[in-house]
């Protein structure tokens, strides 16, 4: 059973790796530039430090969701002056079409509430 809770700095490296993942599962989807430029974050030395700041601050919303011990979707929202802002959302290809990424813009949209947020921003981009 899937479970969307709150990440913490313990799911850190773990988190990493899903959101590796996630962008290494859009090849052939993202033009190779983008998607290497954004793996390339990923071995960057400071990703864990930036990482941390931001699972630990108070404008932010870092929610997994967790099957088995194992951390298989994500979301990363940030909150302020009553707006949230879902920066990135995901989930591992091998887990998709279970409602896991429904399940955590729901809670997101819960979370975001209780924060004071009357307004869901989020910015897409046609590709």
């Amino acid at each position: 059973m899937v479970k969307v809770r709150s990440a913490s700095v313990d799911d850190l490296e773990q988190l990493l790796d899903c959101e590796r993942s996630v962008w290494e599962s859009l090849r052939g989807i993202l033009p190779d530039d983008f998607l290497e430029e954004e793996l390339r974050v990923y071995k960057s030395a400071k990703v864990k430090e930036r990482k941390r700041r931001y699972l630990e601050s108070p404008d932010s919303i870092a929610l997994v969701a967790e099957e088995k011990g194992r951390v298989i979707g994500f979301a990363e929202v940030n909150v302020g002056a009553g707006v949230s802002h879902l920066g990135i959302i995901g989930v591992r290809k091998e887990h998709r079409k279970r409602g896991i990424g429904s399940a955590l813009l729901e809670e997101h949209i819960v979370r975001s509430r209780q924060k004071g947020a009357h307004k869901v921003y989020l910015w897409t981009q046609k590709i």
